[in-house]
């Protein structure tokens, strides 16, 4: 009776199983640091552009309540809450950007990998 392929690779070569199990490891671990940074980026940038939003409309009002009690308005008074807006709006790109799907994806195709060549050598030896 002779022995599957992998096993008779894992009696003969346990190092190659054990390097390949590594690999997964230690590439799992980079993916979850990618995943804690992208989350901290998304945090982050909610964070910036929830408080830079509720200046930019505290700015835009009294901009507007400035604008209706004077004759001439200067650039200044639209400038500023612009520049408020403008920051809002870069925090929630960035905070709408950060993804985790694309981390976790590649792990799983590598699995799914795993998977599919663990069958191919299943249905070669039938």
């Amino acid at each position: 009776m002779s022995l599957h392929p992998l096993f008779r690779v894992a009696l003969h070569h346990p190092d190659l199983i054990a390097d390949h199990l590594a690999n997964h490891v230690e590439h799992a671990k980079a993916q979850a640091a990618d995943a804690v940074r992208s989350m901290g980026l998304k945090v982050a940038g909610a964070a910036v552009a929830v408080v830079a939003l509720l200046i930019a409309l505290n700015l835009t009002g009294i901009a507007v309540m400035l604008a209706a009690t004077q004759a001439g308005v200067p650039a200044a008074l639209w400038w500023v809450p612009g520049i408020a807006w403008a920051v809002a709006l870069a925090g929630g790109l960035m905070a709408w950007r950060a993804s985790l799907r694309d981390e976790v994806r590649e792990v799983k195709d590598e699995f799914q990998a795993d998977a599919q060549m663990l069958a191919l050598i299943k249905e070669a030896r039938s």
